[in-house]
């Protein structure tokens, strides 16, 4: 399953500081988002790697392997066997620092929350008040939130107030103790929304209330074709609608991306291929349907993700779409 450059930061900073992005894993993201991030001191490069991990099965006892220019190529070395020597390029040697600090500010500015979020322990920071007048808490790796003695410490601070911890998945033993302390637990993963601008990602204040009843923010009407997002009512056309609940099964099931010619076979049907109109015509008016009304047209239209190469995703919790026949 492919991930958002957000998600693979936060993925990365579970391991604790300091956090790290090899050139490897970061090369899918290389461009303008990707800069900006550094222009904006979340990630700073480091001097290029020297070494490389040794392969899966290889018997040569060492902790790395060295890189080496090998004819002109760098070279990941393997003593044992040159048969498995990697040939890396440029960007495979970059490595850079993930600041948490920065990225937690980002993240926390563009949920909404007021005041400077401040590193309450470490790798775990308080995001302060949100709008339902809960204290809330975010920490990016699972150790870190069960840390001995961040529980009663937090109580200790917001001793009338509830309490939200968002955090990586702690297990049944974290969820009880922080339950026994009254405070509740949100999956960091579950609460991350799209929005226009910034890391391009924020935390849905509305899912850190565990008395809340929210509304299904997509609802989608088979019959008359209807769409309401965020509230706002809007028609769709047969192909729209076919497209969008196609999105749905691949959310519904695991998040991954729908490829073109999945959205061309249930767009059109048997008669797929009488029809000329590529893909992304459709995505094209499903996305202009989307923008109509709402407050946000950006960010409307940035729920359905593009990724060349592997086609698009809906980017609606699933937890948040309802259909139904009329």
């Amino acid at each position: 399953m492919t991930e958002t450059l957000v998600n693979l930061l936060l993925r990365r900073s579970e391991a604790g500081n300091p956090a790290l992005l090899w050139g490897r894993e970061a090369k899918p993201f290389l461009g303008q988002e990707f800069d900006r991030l550094l222009h904006r001191g979340i990630l700073i490069e480091q001097p290029l790697a020297e070494d490389w991990d040794v392969c899966s099965a290889c018997e040569c006892g060492l902790d790395a392997r060295p890189i080496q220019q090998i004819r002109g190529q760098w070279v990941a070395a393997c003593p044992y066997d040159h048969r498995s020597d990697l040939v890396l390029d440029a960007d495979d040697l970059r490595n850079f620092e993930i600041v948490a600090s920065i990225l937690v500010r980002e993240l926390s500015h563009a949920s909404g929350f007021e005041d400077e979020p401040s590193e309450f322990m470490p790798g775990v920071w308080r995001l302060g008040l949100a709008k339902s007048g809960r204290a809330a808490f975010l920490a990016l790796s699972a150790s870190a939130a069960t840390a001995p003695g961040l529980v009663g410490a937090i109580r200790l601070v917001d001793r009338s107030i509830p309490v939200t911890m968002i955090c990586p998945e702690v297990g049944a033993a974290g969820r009880l103790r922080f339950a026994e302390a009254d405070v509740h637990v949100v999956p960091l993963a579950q609460c991350l929304v799209v929005v226009s601008g910034g890391l391009g990602y924020a935390l849905d204040q509305a899912r850190l209330d565990p008395a809340s009843r929210r509304t299904p923010r997509l609802v989608i009407r088979r019959n008359p074709r209807i769409m309401e997002l965020d509230g706002v009512r809007e028609s769709l056309s047969e192909q729209t609608l076919n497209l969008l609940l196609l999105l749905v099964e691949q959310a519904e099931v695991d998040g991954s991306y729908a490829a073109p010619r999945d959205v061309e076979s249930r767009v059109w049907g048997k008669v797929v291929h009488l029809v000329s109109r590529p893909a992304r015509d459709v995505v094209r008016e499903l996305r202009n349907v989307m923008e109509r009304g709402a407050a946000d047209p950006e960010a409307a239209r940035s729920l359905i993700v593009n990724r060349r190469g592997h086609g698009w995703r809906l980017a609606v919790p699933v937890a948040e779409i309802q259909v139904v026949e009329a």
